[in-house]
């Protein structure tokens, strides 16, 4: 009978379901769209800046914005990092041990001179967090070689100095003994992150170079580690700090540990934003539900005559809820189904094509990326379609069990 009923009036089906598959679809969007937010800040700035734990000199971390060289992360009797490395590997969770060279230079090609940011890498190792060859626009990635006197700049910065793979530029620098030092390095390659404010001041190049152009000797300014759950990684570095601290000895070195819940920045942002994140969503899960409701309820109210005839043809009011719930599930599914495959379909895209930030705020700087790429997910498609049908066939129990205790004569009388 509940599907004789749905297909008799085939213009109110068709009505109601769409009202159910544009809230749907809606809900899906902007789920996909938070969740993408949020995902997309957390790996461009755990990959390019935090990682998920970052180890390094106590004064360091406290004077980082100035890049002090002074202050290292060595070994435990004063020698190089890579004494730490086999102590991390030993911690279960972590997957990357990255060392990393934070240096503040001038850059000088062809009589232009332009201040940039930049970082001393494993090559090996920092390509194993971010996929350079996904992000190279022009040339390559730097060579196996960690002494090597190459290098890959940012594309906006190229720009700036009208740089292309093959130059060679000047890097001019203050060492770690407070002297000036300059070093030609070869460009091999240009990228592009997508994110303005990196690409316009950051460069890549091997560690040891690094380290020989600011005689650090075989220091570093941090280790960057990658855990194979972020969500562990206030656990992890506890673990760390304790197996560090017992290496060392009796005087071990000092290091701070730092996971990416306790740092400072933009990640942090990120913590405090979540709860207006799920404020946001949860205000649209109420517009949608008021959507799916009005249109069930109308459409119950509606038929008050129909229920007073089936009423007193002798249906009871237990089967007239059963009848009109059941309609309101099937329509309902019908809905979310349309709005599942149309919502996910558009989300689908998005999170291939980005969604250009810049281009939405006429240019502002309101996030730390120029592009978003939303979340998608079964998950994310299985939980909107079970939303619409829940909502529409709960609240359809209310107007369906009102109406049903309604006497058949009074009902017949409604209009």
């Amino acid at each position: 009978m509940a599907f004789r009923n749905i297909g008799r009036n085939k213009r109110r089906t068709a009505l109601s379901a769409i009202a159910i598959s544009i809230a749907v679809m809606i809900v899906l969007v902007m789920r996909g769209y938070i969740g993408g937010t949020v995902d997309s800040m957390f790996d461009s700035l755990t990959r390019i800046e935090a990682g998920h734990i970052k180890i390094t000199h106590p004064e360091y971390n406290r004077k980082a914005d100035m890049m002090p060289l002074e202050y290292m992360v060595n070994g435990f009797d004063g020698g190089s990092y890579k004494q730490l490395i086999p102590v991390l590997e030993s911690v279960q969770g972590i997957k990357i041990i990255a060392p990393r060279i934070k240096l503040g230079v001038l850059l000088s090609f062809g009589g232009k001179s332009q201040s940039a940011m930049g970082m001393g890498v494993d090559p090996k190792t920092e390509g194993a967090i971010t996929s350079f060859d996904r992000i190279m626009v022009d040339g390559n990635y730097l060579g196996a070689n960690e002494n090597a006197r190459s290098m890959i700049i940012g594309d906006g910065l190229a720009g700036k100095l009208r740089i292309k793979p093959g130059d060679k530029l000047t890097i001019v620098a203050r060492t770690a003994n407070d002297s000036l030092r300059g070093m030609t390095f070869n460009v091999s390659g240009i990228f592009r992150y997508g994110i303005s404010v990196l690409d316009g001041k950051l460069f890549y190049i091997p560690i040891g170079a690094a380290a020989r152009l600011l005689e650090m000797g075989d220091g570093v300014s941090e280790l960057i580690l990658m855990v194979d759950k972020p969500e562990n990684a206030e656990k992890i570095a506890g673990e760390v700090k304790e197996k560090l601290g017992k290496r060392g000895g009796s005087n071990p070195p000092q290091y701070d540990v730092i996971p990416w819940q306790k740092q400072e920045g933009y990640l942090s942002m990120i913590k405090s934003a979540m709860p207006i994140y799920n404020a946001v969503y949860l205000g649209l899960l109420i517009l949608a539900s008021t959507v799916i409701i009005n249109t069930t309820m109308m459409v119950i109210f509606e038929r008050t005559r129909e229920i007073g005839t089936i009423g007193a043809l002798g249906m009871t009011g237990g089967q007239i809820v059963l009848l009109f719930t059941t309609e309101a599930t099937i329509v309902s599914a019908i809905g979310s189904f349309m709005g599942m495959v149309v919502g996910g379909g558009l989300d689908l895209l998005l999170s291939i094509m980005g969604i250009n930030v810049l281009a939405l705020t006429g240019g502002s700087k309101v996030l730390p990326m120029d592009v978003i790429y939303p979340r998608f997910g079964l998950s994310l498609l299985f939980w909107s379609f079970i939303f619409g049908i829940v909502v529409a066939s709960a609240f359809a129990y209310i107007p369906a069990r009102r109406a049903a205790r309604v006497e058949p004569a009074e009902a017949l009388r409604s209009i």
